[in-house]
């Protein structure tokens, strides 16, 4: 076991190449604007930062696992890590993206969302994984053994009373479909002229191929169309003839610019507005 010092190093590097693969697309959105020399630091600054907490979820570890009973180092493991996650997505320097608990809203832990929010998620994810590998780290440990197959079964047993009382379990089946467009253009082409045609064109044909699902609502990502659309009158008549031919709310994502900054920006296309005044 590495003393908390060592650990907290080897818990940053960890943390660094961590973030630095998952915010690799910032390159690709900032770079065109702070050029191919800094995009890279776009990368390794958040990282840097982020990297803070897997830091101090291993120091915390590791003084667990040598000051603990070694039955409780799992549970210490797990609220180290829900803690950490938590720090490191809130306040002015937080980036709430990576966190494990939101991968797990469609798992079968999900019920413990209702009643913990995600870093219950988190928490629970956390602990099914450290008391196994506290336990596959001295096999033949009966106390470990036993802390593993009680952390399991307690989740289990949490799981499923939350199911029992999870009140979207008793709520009426939805009447109103909405869809939600992804267009999987790459960033790297994304901001160029071809991007922006490529993205107009691409959802245009996605949202129009939805006809038959009658959605009342269609949702696009953020800044998938790579224009100010208070700007272009055509694209906002097409985007408004589009909402009206679905008879669908259209969510437009896209970019304004008042000539000192770029800012994200949202358009609402109601299919009942006058399309003169789109």
């Amino acid at each position: 076991m590495l003393p908390p010092g060592r650990a907290a190093l080897v818990g940053y590097l960890s943390g660094v190449v961590f973030f630095a693969s998952g915010f690799s697309w910032f390159a690709e959105t900032v770079g065109a604007i702070v050029g191919p020399l800094f995009a890279p630091l776009i990368v390794l600054g958040p990282a840097a930062i982020e990297g803070l907490a897997f830091a101090l979820v291993a120091a915390l570890v590791s003084l667990a696992a040598r000051r603990c009973d070694v039955r409780a180092v799992p549970f210490a493991a797990a609220a180290a890590y829900a803690l950490g996650e938590q720090l490191r997505s809130t306040g002015t320097l937080g980036v709430p993206f990576s966190q494990l608990g939101v991968a797990l809203v469609d798992s079968p832990l999900r019920p413990l969302a209702a009643f913990g929010g995600g870093y219950a998620l988190t928490f629970a994810a956390a602990l099914l994984g450290a008391s196994l590998g506290w336990w596959l780290l001295d096999r033949g440990d009966a106390r470990r053994a036993r802390v593993a197959l009680l952390a399991w079964a307690a989740v289990a047993l949490c799981t499923g009373l939350a199911w029992a009382v999870w009140p979207a379990r008793h709520a009426a089946p939805p009447t109103r479909r909405v869809a939600a467009v992804q267009g999987g253009i790459a960033q790297t082409v994304k901001r160029s002229d071809a991007g922006l045609a490529l993205g107009i064109a691409r959802y245009t044909a996605l949202t129009a191929s939805l006809r038959a699902a009658r959605p009342e609502l269609v949702l696009w990502p953020e800044t998938v169309i790579t224009a100010d659309l208070s700007r272009d009158a055509a694209l906002r008549r097409r985007f408004a003839g589009l909402a009206r031919d679905l008879h669908a709310t259209l969510y437009a994502g896209a970019f304004t610019d008042d000539g000192t900054r770029e800012q994200n920006a949202l358009f609402i296309y109601d299919p009942r507005a006058n399309l003169a005044d789109a």
